[in-house]
């Protein structure tokens, strides 16, 4: 019996140092298809929950995947003019794919998210209080 309760006590703790955060492409979006074609030709998949672990950065397709979702109209404009127009060939790996306002943009809607347990645009789940201010942090050194 004691080694059942040492397994769950181990369970939740591990569990504490990470929570999911997963995205939702709002379908209308007037730059949805656009958007869709740049995740898709990134392999970034917002289907699944991404994970964020205490004291590891935040994953590299996520940010990506943020950036993407905080697109503006001008900001795409740019990045497909770079790529002679092809959507399907922008990167959204690169830090400033699509300007410093939108990775700026992009770290404030997952903050936005974090404080306020999640939005229209951002789940936040399986997170404690304390993993979240200290992400939240994190993201403000970014900022």
């Amino acid at each position: 019996m004691e080694k059942s309760i040492i397994i769950l006590s181990l369970e939740r703790i591990i569990n504490k140092m990470s929570f999911n955060v997963s995205l939702n492409l709002n379908s209308s979006d007037p730059l949805y298809e656009q958007k869709k074609t740049i995740l898709e030709s990134n392999d970034i998949d917002i289907s699944k929950p991404f994970e964020i672990n205490e004291g590891a950065p935040l994953p590299s397709g996520l940010v990506s995947a943020l950036r993407v979702q905080s697109l503006t109209d001008s900001e795409l404009s740019g990045a497909a003019a770079v790529q002679g127009g092809r959507i399907e060939a922008i990167r959204a790996d690169r830090q400033n794919a699509f300007g410093e306002e939108n990775q700026k943009n992009a770290l404030s809607s997952l903050q936005d998210a974090l404080k306020n347990n999640g939005t229209s645009s951002i789940t936040v789940s399986d997170a404690s209080p304390a993993l979240l201010d200290k992400t939240s942090a994190e993201i403000n050194k970014l900022l």
